[in-house]
């Protein structure tokens, strides 16, 4: 799946659901009447589009006046950008107070009316993931990073799904009280729109619509943000992370079989090759063992699989790196430039790929850029 601001942890919804998402027969969800419109859910994007993109540029025009004052940004982000975004996507925001889940404290900014659905938004000159400098000594909320405050609110409450966002980036997180790993799923909002990436536009508000969260209309006053009501269980984020776990299991079951596929393949490749007889006479003469050559394909298999993985999530480079260094990354040397070069001679050996070696020196050098 293409979507370069588009980022995945853990088994949330991963890429083959998302895909899914973007033909209204593919999954439960994508009509027209499953979002509350009576025309075409496209057209509905469109718009929505256009008025998040004069959005994005009011505020950031906004936003560079506020850095230059040293400021978290906070009412900035939430007033005049977070807020009327999520209002394009049918969110009716308001100020959420204080709930207190087993003994804890938790101070959520906001939860969408009607529906059960913390939204929790900060700063834009706040870190997801880093509480603030020098609050160490304060309330519970400002000891954790906004992304541990929301994921320990919904672990410990019955709420299923929260979002979280510094107005630069937008996260999905879902209960993971069972889980080890981090489980989340983020929406990269400053390339969105500074790149003008409509179709990862298209997938957030399919997505994250409101139509997707459960209902709360059974709520009584006193009532926790999360209490059982509603039907969590049944709503379209919890069809979409089902879907995205029963890819993860068939794609398991599958990979397997890829594996040994793709080592019979190199082995009776490497053996049968004309310039390969030292290698033949290896194992002839007992030098090289069947144990040994075995490893060092697995070895190549899962070297592979790892580039293909961090290729597809863009974790190739450190945060903030040039565009043109991940360009030359991206055409030169990665994995899918090899992928593409290799179809071409497969299509034609008397392609302008000529003898074509260089295809293995071409692996070796992206395996040594990320040693």
């Amino acid at each position: 799946m293409k979507a370069e601001a588009i980022n995945w942890e853990g088994s949330l919804i991963g890429p083959e659901t998302l895909e899914k998402l973007r033909d209204e027969n593919a999954i439960r969800g994508q009509k027209p009447g499953d979002f509350g419109l009576k025309g075409k859910v496209r057209d509905e994007i469109l718009e929505a589009w256009a008025d998040a993109k004069a959005q994005w540029k009011l505020f950031s025009s906004r936003r560079e006046r506020d850095e230059a004052k040293d400021s978290y940004g906070t009412t900035r982000t939430r007033n005049s950008w977070i807020i009327p975004f999520l209002s394009l996507l049918g969110y009716e925001l308001e100020n959420a107070s204080a709930v207190e889940v087993a003994g804890k404290s938790f101070a959520l900014s906001h939860r969408a009316v009607g529906r059960i659905c913390p939204v929790h938004i900060v700063g834009f000159a706040e870190s997801l993931d880093r509480r603030r400098e020098g609050q160490s000594n304060q309330a519970q909320q400002l000891r954790a990073s906004p992304h541990s405050l929301v994921q320990e609110y919904i672990n410990l409450s019955d709420t299923l799904f929260a979002l979280v966002t510094n107005g630069l980036t937008l996260r999905l997180l879902r209960d993971s009280s069972r889980l080890i790993k981090l489980s989340y799923l983020e929406f990269n909002l400053e390339r969105i729109f500074e790149e003008e990436l409509f179709s990862d536009f298209a997938l957030l508000f399919r997505l994250l619509h409101i139509s997707r969260w459960p209902e709360a209309a059974r709520a009584t006053a006193g009532e926790a943000e999360g209490a059982a009501i509603g039907e969590a269980a049944d709503c379209l984020l919890e069809v979409y992370h089902q879907d995205s776990l029963e890819n993860g299991s068939r794609i398991r079951e599958k990979l397997s079989g890829a594996v040994v596929g793709a080592i019979q393949l190199w082995a009776d490749g490497l053996l049968a090759h004309p310039d390969n007889e030292e290698f033949r006479r290896g194992f002839r003469e007992g030098s090289l063992s069947p144990r040994e050559f075995y490893s060092a394909l697995l070895t190549l298999v899962y070297r592979i699989l790892f580039l293909l993985v961090i290729e597809e999530r863009d974790l190739t480079h450190p945060e903030g790196a040039a565009t043109r260094l991940k360009g030359l990354y991206r055409d030169y040397y990665s994995l899918s430039s090899l992928r593409a070069r290799s179809r071409g001679v497969l299509s034609s050996l008397m392609s302008s790929e000529g003898r074509f070696r260089d295809l293995w020196q071409g692996l070796l050098e992206c395996f040594a850029l990320h040693e």
